[in-house]
């Protein structure tokens, strides 16, 4: 969904049983295809981690998508399936010159899709870990999906809230590959605006939101329970470090300055409450979602 797959930066893909240091030593995984994309490298910077979407339906049958950002200014979607390109979509020219090492310019900050900060259940996959059975039922027994079933143990929920968290916060599900509402990749510009595109052709409903001075040198951008977050580094652009947060309901900006800049390249960190935590200097500090208060 994000950059470290979830708002904590976890780096945890929790569904996923067939990847372990034990399986990735058995034969199997191996180089399967490669695609050369169209875009222009800026001194170390050049195209962001990819964003995946399985079992997408969309006007042009089933897709399973991947999505990333170029350092030149164009987000390219790839069907990760059959290795070719899906769409494109440039949103605007990068900044003059190939920049330097710490202000590279461009297209800097990962692309993500939104979620939610709440930890996901517990349990394991939802893969079928045995062959496929007949649904055919015994004689005179009718269809087995009529038969009853040994009682299931309960499904473990997530943990419970943590204590002291921010009062009336949305917390709004993420909506799914099957889900009816439209689902969105959103992307920051290099000119700082926000951008919330379709996923299955990249177009944009509505015009872009301004969120930062263009030229800003972003890192981490997160989108979860109707907000979006990123962080601003190396001071480029004449743009202070520090977490940068958009109400997309009331396109409000608020802005948290870190006077020691903002360490890592990941932006910061949510919990399950929605509170943000960055990493600045000697410092872990600690950010209400919803203003960007320490």
């Amino acid at each position: 969904m994000t950059i470290g797959n979830d708002p904590q930066r976890s780096h945890w893909v929790r569904s996923d049983g067939k990847i372990s240091p034990v399986a990735m030593q058995k034969p199997g995984f191996e180089m399967v295809w490669k695609f050369k994309l169209k875009n222009e490298a800026r001194q170390m910077n050049s195209l962001t981690p990819p964003v995946l979407l399985d079992f997408y339906i969309s006007y042009r049958g089933f897709r399973t998508l991947g999505f990333l950002g170029g350092s030149s200014g164009t987000v390219t979607a790839i069907d990760t399936d059959l290795s070719r390109m899906e769409w494109e979509k440039p949103l605007g020219p990068a900044s003059a010159g190939s920049g330097t090492a710490l202000c590279p310019g461009g297209l800097t900050s990962s692309v993500t899709r939104p979620t939610t900060a709440a930890y996901p259940p517990q349990g394991g996959g939802r893969g079928r870990g045995s062959p496929a059975k007949s649904g055919v039922g015994e004689p005179f027994e009718g269809a087995v999906t009529l038969r009853p079933g040994p009682a299931q143990p309960p499904f473990p929920g997530p943990p419970p809230p943590a204590a002291g968290g921010v009062p009336n916060r949305r917390a709004t599900p993420a909506p799914g590959p099957f889900s009816r509402t439209p689902l969105f990749l959103n992307v920051v510009s290099p000119d700082g605006k926000f951008h919330s595109m379709y996923v299955s052709n990249g177009e944009e409903p509505n015009p872009p939101v301004d969120f930062l001075p263009a030229n800003a040198n972003a890192v981490g951008l997160v989108v979860f329970d109707g907000s979006a977050y990123v962080a601003t580094v190396n001071s480029c652009g004449g743009v202070a470090d520090g977490v940068w947060g958009l109400d997309l309901e009331s396109k409000k900006v608020s802005q948290w300055k870190a006077g020691a800049g903002v360490a890592g390249s990941a932006g910061a960190a949510a919990g399950p409450d929605g509170t943000l935590y960055v990493a600045s200097g000697s410092e872990l500090v600690a950010l209400q979602g919803d203003t960007l208060q320490q």
